[in-house]
């Protein structure tokens, strides 16, 4: 399950939010192996810094709630990263069971509450693309460099992925051209993890998200596609706004921009991403085939 945030944070409080944020992940990255990555970066074009994007990805559900329920973590969440908060709005991509959407329900009700604020869970069931949820060798561990939590020391460790979350505008026919895409990704570029699209209630407007296992991997997604590919994608596309999340500047905006459309970057300030997310072990076979499986959970929960 992937998680992307956008949080808006109390006035004054900017700085315990992100001494807030780096303990937490320290928890995280030292004694819960299922969480795959943890990232919050700044809003650019927030002087005051007090809107904060997060991505936080869990292998499984138990994940998810075995982050909320870590000792000292859970009280560190709920007595110095929770009060910070004046609200958040949620996008979930991937199965989100009733367990889960009852937990961020009353959640985002008690901070509406407590701060007078609205905020929103979103479940982004897919029209599009692929997500591969077992991203993880779960019989391979990562050496971890233990340091002490003092001082707000903490492990930063922006490896990968890469994410792109796009707001598209559309012309007919691009789902399918989009669907068309991800199946030759799934085939052919196994450094693309997940290519997800959901439409919104306006059938012009898309919310995508990309993720990518390297800096490598995003670039080849780019060029390695036929034009018989691609092009339909191009052609149905009319604009889009483009945050990257986790790759240094370099020619990227270049290569990614088009007329009318927006690229911007969030750096990372805190957080780490557990590697090597794809299993180079699997066979392009297998994962087809659970490409396939994991679509057909996605539409029978939607």
């Amino acid at each position: 399950m992937t998680m992307y945030i956008s949080a808006r944070i109390n006035p004054g409080m900017v700085q315990q939010f992100a001494a807030a944020a780096h303990v937490l992940g320290y928890f995280y990255k030292l004694k819960l192996p299922g969480m795959l990555h943890w990232s919050f970066a700044p809003d650019p074009t927030d002087p005051k810094k007090e809107r904060w994007h997060m991505v936080h990805i869990f292998a499984n559900e138990e994940t998810f709630f075995n982050h909320l329920r870590m000792g000292d973590a859970e009280y560190h969440m709920r007595t110095e990263f929770v009060p910070t908060l004046r609200s958040m709005d949620v996008q979930c991509w991937g199965p989100v069971t009733p367990r889960v959407r009852a937990h961020f329900d009353a959640f985002t009700q008690s901070l509406s509450t407590r701060s007078g604020t609205p905020s929103t869970i979103t479940h982004m069931a897919l029209d599009a693309g692929f997500m591969i949820p077992d991203w993880v060798d779960y019989n391979w561990k990562e050496p971890i460099e233990e340091r002490p939590c003092g001082e707000r020391q903490v492990i930063l460790d922006i490896k990968a992925p890469v994410m792109l979350f796009i707001k598209r505008k559309v012309r007919a026919g691009y789902i399918a051209a989009a669907d068309n895409l991800a199946n030759y990704y799934a085939k052919n570029l196994p450094g693309v993890i997940t290519f997800a699209v959901t439409q919104s209630r306006d059938p012009t407007i898309t919310t995508e998200i990309h993720i990518f296992s390297s800096k490598e991997a995003l670039y080849a997604h780019l060029d390695l596609p036929p034009a018989q590919v691609m092009e339909p994608v191009r052609q149905t596309t009319v604009a889009m706004d483009i945050t990257v999340f986790g790759v240094p500047c370099d020619n990227l905006k270049q290569s990614l921009q088009q007329p009318g459309s927006k690229v911007s970057f969030l750096h990372a300030e805190t957080g780490y991403s557990l590697g090597y997310l794809v299993n180079r072990a699997v066979e392009l076979p297998k994962r087809e085939e659970r490409n396939m499986k994991r679509m057909a959970e996605l539409q029978q929960i939607r």
